[in-house]
């Protein structure tokens, strides 16, 4: 069976599972680059595929330079498509990679004065984009969803008791509350943004519009953060739309929101995934963080 034969049937069996469209995007890139090194080391055919050749793309990838965490993203996927190979008979016998053994991340999100910066870039400006934009910002800090979730956040998803709908990756719901600063804040907008599209008629259910009244996209996101951390002064490489999902999980994490319920809120199917966020908490924050919550003291109560 040739290769492109057999990723095509793999992305159409991924597509029929519900995958998104930017991890089916993932999937062809990274299954692609496995095959090439394939080809490039004498094999051109799926029932020619074998361990050694995947003992040797592991070795490829580490010598390349590249991250842990890239490394390993790469084998998941690259093992997804093994195993379907295999599922569906067209190898005799499994294949895989083992995960290499990553470092310890520790995530470099915004400081408080920095997120604080970056929102007054937006003080008493009443445009329907500034507007529009601070309140995107806020939502991401108040929320921590995802961008591609901000994007296409349904106004008949945001619900009287102050949570928001969010259909997830992988088709996952859940339920994400959001705060009395928020709320007003979306008043504020919607007042304005239901001025800006008075004539308009057939709108888009899109809670965030563009300017034209069609559906915002990520790139929209990714220059709005950009402009806002450079007027700010905020370092270049910090400013991307994602990071503010960081600086929520770190700073629940700091203000005594547990990592379940931490995980939830983020959509993560697997609470490993959450953890990462521990590790970038100073020694001196989670002391004072068990300070806080000592049972010694906050009992209440009791004998005297």
């Amino acid at each position: 069976m040739l290769f492109k034969e057999a990723m095509m049937e793999f992305i159409f069996d991924c597509e029929v599972e519900g995958l998104a469209k930017e991890t089916l995007k993932n999937y062809s890139y990274n299954v692609k680059k496995f095959l090439q090194f394939a080809e490039e080391n004498g094999v051109c055919a799926v029932e020619d595929l074998n361990q050694q050749l995947c003992k040797k793309y592991v070795i490829y990838l580490r010598r390349e330079g590249y991250e842990e965490s890239y490394i390993n993203t790469t084998i998941t996927i690259s093992n997804l498509f093994l195993a379907y190979l295999y599922q569906e008979e067209y190898i005799d016998v499994p294949l895989g990679m083992n995960l290499i053994k990553e470092k310890d991340k520790v995530i470099k999100t915004f400081t408080d004065e920095e997120v604080h910066d970056m929102l007054q870039t937006f003080k008493k400006k009443r445009s329907y984009i500034d507007m529009r934009d601070k309140t995107m910002m806020m939502m991401l800090v108040d929320t921590g969803i995802r961008n591609s979730e901000v994007c296409k956040l349904r106004t008949t998803d945001i619900k009287d008791d102050m949570t928001l709908f969010i259909r997830g990756k992988g088709k996952k719901e859940r339920y994400v509350p959001f705060s009395p600063a928020l709320k007003k804040q979306m008043m504020k907008y919607e007042r304005i943004k239901d001025s800006y599209f008075l004539d308009h008629f057939d709108l888009p259910e899109y809670y965030f519009l563009s300017k034209s009244g069609e559906q915002i996209t990520r790139f929209v996101l990714q220059w709005m953060v950009a402009k806002a951390g450079e007027k700010a002064g905020v370092d270049k490489e910090k400013c991307f739309p994602h990071n503010f999902r960081h600086y929520f999980a770190i700073s629940s994490l700091k203000n005594g929101l547990d990592l379940y319920s931490l995980s939830r809120v983020l959509g993560h199917s697997d609470i490993q995934t959450t953890t990462v966020y521990a590790s970038s908490i100073r020694d001196e924050e989670i002391q004072e963080l068990t300070v806080k919550s000592s049972p010694l003291m906050n009992l209440k109560g009791g004998r005297r």
